[in-house]
């Protein structure tokens, strides 16, 4: 074995040894501040919360990183730190998570290129030396100083956990997301960007925990789903929306109410949006979920309709809503979040004009076919949702068109045929005979629409074929149907009812014929 030459050695000996350094490990925790609320706004209780799953880093005084770490389900923080130098050492969270695997969200404080991440430090700490174990104790954001952030950031790792328990992983980075906000940028109303994967949060939204969840369930239909992209000013007292926006809008609020419910979190039936401002109250407006009795729409034009009908698909009486231990008398079905996922992932992507409607036939069709028929069609009952064929089908043809007395009260139907009975509908012709003196002056007339049962009225002569007047709409904005009419001699008639054109195929309405 030859040995070291003098030179060799000496070079070695000038040289660094890993145990030159000297290794320090920095300890802490980090919390938010966060505000607790009910169906009247915010209650006045404000619980410290963890940031959770977000970078942490060890600087000096010159906001060099030392080292880097994430926090735990607990907001705490263990991270080695090799150093050699005293100096000045401060601890610091970001609304980040790019030191977590598999983790893709971030919190920023605007929109475009001009942006950072919100962040949070600890107190300075003065001539720590290398080799001085520290704990930085427990840090926490304010209200105001970082806490709407983190707590954005929290209801973001929520959302982004319950698209892992629905499709087993969280989602990648090529769906990576990021929450835009800030208190003072001007925006009034918050939006997700689906171009962008940019949630834009209002300047009042920070501890709104439902609206911000509600935006997230836009970005999961956009990402996982399909959506048509609707949009256009909605509210939960709006009974007659666009088929397409009352849906998107409904399934969001469903959407981020269930990602409560999925964690048992008290009180996940509420969905409560408040004006941003300080103590107790501040409520804009709340629904609730379970019981929703204060807008009294009827339909699939109204998202109310929408999320009340979805939630309780899922709804059990486990579910910690404002009557724990108690099922309600609609909830009929406790079905697991995952079928509803499945039609959602299978059959909403094949649909156009994407309603509730589709929901309702990718819900029965194969090869998905949950079943429960009767008890999804009480449950839709509720918020006046009928997807089913009615008391004169099948009256599909003047050679079955069912009996309508002239004077009588008004027929209720809908526009739903099911041939196959298996709750997966299509488009429906009702016909309807009724028997006319010469010269009788009559009015044929549709009314009492629900759920977008856009009516298209003809009356047809004794053949059943020959149209001798019809109705589309009988005034703008007035999508149900009227005619005035004169009999040209003593026979039998009919009328004949169909979905006009619109971006729905089913609906209800009552159809009359009156002596004048």
């Amino acid at each position: 074995m030859k040995s070291l030459r003098p030179l060799a050695i000496a070079i070695l000996m000038l040289l660094p040894s890993a145990t030159a350094f000297a290794n320090w490990t920095a300890t802490g925790r980090f919390l938010y501040v966060d505000r607790a609320y009910d169906q009247t706004g915010f209650t006045g209780a404000e619980p410290q919360l963890a940031v959770r799953s977000a970078d942490v880093h060890i600087l000096d005084s010159k906001n060099k990183i030392l080292a880097s770490t994430v926090t735990d389900a607990n907001g705490n923080f263990s991270v080695l730190v090799v150093d050699t130098s005293t100096r000045t050492v401060y601890a610091r969270v970001t609304s980040k998570s790019a030191n977590t695997p598999g983790l893709f969200i971030e919190v920023r404080n605007t929109t475009g290129n001009n942006w950072n991440n919100y962040a949070v430090k600890s107190a300075n700490v003065s001539n720590h030396g290398p080799n001085t174990n520290y704990n930085f104790g427990t840090i926490v954001a304010l209200k105001g100083q970082g806490g709407e952030a983190f707590n954005i950031y929290d209801q973001m790792l929520r959302g982004v956990d319950y698209i892992a328990f629905l499709r087993g992983s969280r989602p990648g980075s090529a769906d990576n997301l990021i929450a835009a906000w800030a208190i003072n940028r001007g925006v009034t109303d918050s939006v997700y960007n689906r171009f962008t994967r940019t949630l834009n949060y209002r300047d009042t939204a920070g501890y709104d925990d439902t609206p911000i969840l509600h935006e997230m369930g836009h970005y999961f239909v956009a990402e996982f789903s399909a959506t048509d992209g609707a949009a256009g000013s909605h509210t939960f007292s709006d009974c007659n929306v666009d088929l397409k926006l009352a849906w998107e809008e409904g399934f969001a609020t469903y959407w981020g109410n269930s990602v409560l419910r999925n964690l048992n979190m008290s009180g996940c039936n509420i969905y409560m949006r408040s004006n941003g401002g300080p103590g107790p109250g501040n409520l804009v407006r709340y629904a609730d979920l379970e019981t929703d009795t204060q807008y009294l729409c009827r339909g699939d034009a109204s998202e109310v309709s929408v999320f009340s009908f979805l939630w309780d698909i899922d709804d059990s009486a486990s579910t910690p809503d404002s009557t724990p231990g108690i099922d309600d008398a609609q909830d009929s079905v406790a079905q697991p979040d995952s079928q509803v996922w499945e039609v959602m992932r299978d059959y909403m992507p094949t649909a156009v004009n994407k309603s509730m409607e589709d929901f309702w036939d990718g819900w029965f069709k194969a090869p998905i076919s949950n079943g429960l028929l009767a008890e999804l069609s009480s449950i839709a009952g509720i918020v006046g949702v009928d997807f089913s064929e009615d008391a004169s089908e099948v009256n599909n043809s003047a050679a079955t068109a069912a009996l309508i007395a002239v004077g009588s009260g008004p027929t209720p139907a809908t526009l739903f045929y099911d041939p196959d009975g298996d709750g997966a509908g299509q488009a429906d012709t009702d016909y309807y005979v009724f028997s006319a003196t010469a010269g009788q002056l009559l009015r044929a007339e549709t009314t009492s629409l629900i759920s977008d049962g856009n009516t298209l009225l003809e009356l047809l002569d004794s053949d059943g074929a020959t149209v001798l007047a019809s109705n589309d709409d009988r005034a703008v904005g007035d999508p149900s149907s009227l005619i005035n009419w004169t009999a040209p001699r003593s026979d039998v008639f009919y009328l004949r009812v169909t979905h006009a054109p619109d971006l729905g195929i089913y609906g209800s309405y009552s159809l009359t014929v009156t002596p004048l």
